[in-house]
C-alpha cells in the first residue's frame, strides 16, 4: 500500500472548491458518533456531505485521509488496513 500516495490524492481532492449548499442530511448527523453509516443511490450526496465536513471540522485536513474506493489506487487494497496504517501515523 502506498499511503503517501493515497494522501496525495486526499489533499488535492479536499483543495477543491467546496459546493455552498448543504444536502439536507448534514444537519441531521450527529458527526460525533463512532459510526455513521450513509446509504444512498449514486448522486444523492452522500461524498458531499462527507466531504463538507472534513473541510468544517477542526482537525488540520492533513490528519485527514479522504479518499474514493472506486479510485484505481485502491483496487486490491483493504479498507481497514488503509485506516490502520494512517492512524498510525498521527491520521485522526
Amino acid at each position: 500500500m502506498n499511503l503517501e500516495l493515497l494522501q496525495k490524492i486526499s489533499a488535492q481532492i479536499l483543495s477543491k472548491e467546496r459546493p455552498a449548499y448543504k444536502r439536507w442530511l448534514f444537519s441531521k448527523i450527529d458527526f460525533n458518533s463512532k459510526l455513521i453509516g450513509i446509504k444512498g443511490p449514486r448522486g444523492s450526496g452522500k461524498s458531499t456531505i462527507l466531504f463538507q465536513h472534513a473541510l468544517e471540522s477542526k482537525i488540520s485536513l492533513s490528519k485527514i485521509l479522504y479518499i474514493t474506493c472506486d479510485h484505481p489506487a485502491l483496487s486490491g487494497e483493504s479498507i481497514y488496513e488503509i485506516a490502520e496504517h494512517f492512524y498510525a501515523r498521527g491520521g485522526q
